[in-house]
């Protein structure tokens, strides 16, 4: 290089940033005094080397036919590149390479900036991002989910119920019996559907109870074992110390079983199934680690099989609602959505360990329960007979469908039932009775005054009136995120001929007590 030349490549002295100048083949014609500090070179060591030669040793992953090509269509280029280092930690450094022409000199300038605190800040900030878009996904499908379901379960309520009092009055030997059973049975199946689409939304009322995990999982285990069948190995490990949880015993139930099945149908032949509970404490270091989940006691329970495994691509979507993998007709993609949803009403967390060829394994965390003087129950009491009465009870229900079955339902159980199509209607009706009512029975979601506050009104005047909340879906009304207070009383929907007879009877019984 000429004298002259290199006295104007002296101004990049000046700069903290460490500069290369190379000539149009690539080798070495200057570097400053930053560059020889942050990278420990020697002019003596470098120059009349070639750049490629130099950079191959420094970073991981270089891609010169991409520096080639931008350089040759835009004279400039610009790229993050990671610092090969024998160990910890990670340097990231920004590389600008481009073109400058002085008299009787081509060639490239080429610029290194350490910037390894934003570059982890970048990542986190995506990571951060792409955690915020896949929430705003969630809760815009789960409120399509919730509302669909919402004014299915009208329907269903509609079908099922006008079924049940058909059956009523039907023997076998009846030409359409069996329709109406096959009728009932669809009906069952897609109240099944919208269940599903309830707890992935989070939108399904729930009432938790205090029970014990371990009891939970013994009285499924025939079941599961004939769900899994006998090519596959089927085993439980409990811990004798488990701590009680409080959760809707039929979402549990539920969330195993779709778990289980999971794992079945990614097990091809021979392979195994473990189900293992076992108690967790998250503290306040490893409570940052899990992206600010609350520390205290947790239950978990770890489903793992010898599946084939998910690729790591897809773990991020399992949870997505209609996300499968399964042949068309075999999966609807709302089992690990649906069981997701649940979860985290209950104010817990998955994780998901899974490597191809090796199986899975599916750690759910559920928060334990610490008040001991709640009575831990496991079963649902439920009376085969079917309860009567001769009270009178008012029946607001926006729903024509819905209310006319209602009414019919409550006249067949011997109750003097009258009706009314919203609050305002609610009102007259009782005004009419001179408020002898002996139950309001309301829906929760209706046109203009909904179901909380029209009881408001009603109590006001008859203190002691006892009301029966009804709802397939909740939209904060009645309930904390979704959760029921124990003293309300409530009848989800769709609801059966039976289910309507025990609600009523409970309600009315509870208020004599």
């Amino acid at each position: 290089m000429r004298q002259d030349h290199e006295s104007k490549l002296q101004v990049f002295d000046s700069m903290e940033d460490s500069v290369l100048v190379t000539d149009e083949g690539g080798s070495v014609l200057y570097l400053n005094s930053a560059a020889s500090r942050y990278w420990g070179f020697r002019s003596e060591d470098i120059l009349g080397h070639n750049a490629k030669d130099i950079f191959s040793t420094l970073f991981e992953s270089i891609n010169f036919q991409e520096i080639h090509n931008e350089l040759e269509q835009h004279g400039i280029w610009r790229g993050d590149l990671k610092r090969r280092l024998d160990s910890p930690p990670e340097i990231w450094v920004e590389l600008s390479i481009c073109r400058f022409a002085i008299p009787d000199l081509t060639g490239y300038v080429m610029t290194f900036r350490d910037i390894t605190p934003r570059h982890f800040a970048d990542a986190e900030r995506k990571r951060l991002e792409d955690q915020f878009r896949q929430a705003q996904k969630m809760e815009a499908v789960g409120r399509l989910a919730g509302g669909i379901a919402h004014d299915f379960n009208n329907l269903l309520t509609g079908i099922s119920g006008n079924v049940a009092l058909g059956l009523l009055d039907a023997e076998p030997s009846y030409p359409l019996y069996d329709v109406l059973v096959d009728i009932g049975r669809a009906s069952e199946r897609a109240s099944e559907l919208t269940r599903q689409l309830l707890m992935f939304s989070r939108r399904q009322i729930i009432e938790p109870r205090v029970i014990n995990l371990n009891e939970v999982l013994q009285n499924l285990k025939k079941m599961l074992a004939r769900l899994i069948g006998d090519k596959i190995r089927f085993q439980m490990h409990f811990d004798t110390q488990l701590w009680p949880i409080k959760f809707d015993l039929s979402h549990i139930e539920q969330i195993i079983m779709n778990m289980v099945v999971n794992s079945c149908d990614a097990i091809s032949g021979e392979g195994f199934i473990t189900i293992e509970t076992r108690n967790r404490e998250i503290t306040d270091e490893s409570s940052a680690l899990l992206h600010g989940v609350k520390p205290g006691k947790f239950v978990n329970f770890v489903i793992s099989d010898s599946g084939a495994g998910i690729p790591a691509e897809i773990i991020k979507s399992i949870f997505d609602p209609y996300f499968t993998t399964k042949p068309i007709g075999k999966g609807s993609g709302l089992g690990l959505s649906m069981v997701f949803g649940a979860v985290k009403q209950h104010g817990g967390f998955i994780e998901v360990e899974s490597e191809l060829g090796r199986g899975s394994a599916f750690t759910v965390w559920i928060p334990a329960f610490e008040q001991e003087n709640e009575r831990r129950s496991g079963d649902k009491n439920k009376q085969d007979a079917i309860p009567v009465g001769t009270e009178t009870v008012l029946v607001v229900e926006d729903d024509t469908i819905v209310r006319s079955m209602t009414v019919k339902m409550l006249k067949r159980l011997g109750y003097t039932a009258y009706e009314a199509k919203n609050g305002a209607e609610a009102l007259g009706v009782a005004v009419k009775l001179e408020w002898k009512i002996d139950l309001l029975l309301t829906d929760v979601i209706m046109p203009g005054i909904n179901g909380r506050e029209l009881a408001r009104q009603f109590i006001q005047t008859k203190t002691d009136l006892p009301v029966l909340y009804t709802s397939g879906y909740t939209d904060d009304v009645i309930v904390h995120h979704g959760v029921l207070d124990a003293s309300m009383n409530f009848l989800p929907k769709p609801y059966s001929y039976q289910q309507l007879s025990e609600a009523v009877r409970k309600s009315l019984d509870r208020k004599k007590k």
